[in-house]
């Protein structure tokens, strides 16, 4: 029983980091013009993030803690912040444009970079625990005129619900990565799709939900 409440106490202690390093929301809701500096920025604070997570991968190898076991610790943390920076884009309509979307890719793709180069058997863990939040990028950058085919958007997003990509839509705000407005007819059709959709209201993600675990290699 100890052994599981220090591995616990690790994976929040690591979460607690993550969600202390205000830069990275920082980054996802301003402008900046100069793609390269904003570039740099999500990699400084995605490579603080990850340093975090290397230092409790350590500890929890060096008390030897089975490997198995530290694989769904890490598949916690990160379903957890997935969850966190889902629910957060959701709520703040700030959020909601396609620079944040280019920046939720840099930084996923940056943390596959240090799973697949230190511990790559956390690689699956990660395409599996960001799936919600790959699919939010993945609305904020497409050209929303694909979101007009309701047999497109049930194939290209199996985890969100209707509803939850017409809060993005309607609160979608143009940026230097897409200076466009979203035609209202565009609107107005996602809006139909939620209307018909059997949820009532905007779901967000339960932070206590147990995530499924990937243990393959």
């Amino acid at each position: 029983i100890n052994a599981h409440y220090d591995v616990a106490l690790l994976g929040q202690s690591a979460l607690a980091s993550i969600k202390e390093d205000k830069r990275l929301l920082s980054d996802l809701s301003q402008n900046n013009d100069d793609l390269n500096k904003k570039s740099k920025e999500i990699r400084h604070s995605m490579a603080q993030i990850t340093t975090v997570l290397q230092n409790h991968y350590q500890t929890l190898a060096q008390s030897k803690v089975p490997k198995l076991e530290i694989t769904h610790l890490f598949a916690q943390v990160f379903f957890s912040l997935n969850v966190y920076l889902f629910n957060r884009i959701l709520k703040d309509p700030i959020l909601c444009k396609a620079g944040t979307g280019y920046a939720i890719k840099m930084a996923i793709s940056q943390l596959e970079e240090w799973a697949s180069t230190k511990h790559s058997t956390l690689l699956p863990n990660i395409r599996l625990q960001f799936e919600y939040l790959t699919e939010i990028a993945n609305v904020l950058v497409i050209d929303k005129s694909i979101l007009l085919s309701e047999s497109l958007v049930t194939e290209l997003f199996t985890k969100l619900n209707a509803v939850q990509i017409n809060q993005l839509v309607q609160c979608f705000e143009p940026d230097e990565y897409a200076p466009e407005e979203v035609y209202s007819l565009i609107k107005q059709t996602v809006s139909g799709y939620a209307e018909k959709s059997p949820e009532s209201s905007l779901v967000t993600l339960d932070p206590n939900h147990f995530v499924l675990v990937s243990n393959s290699s």
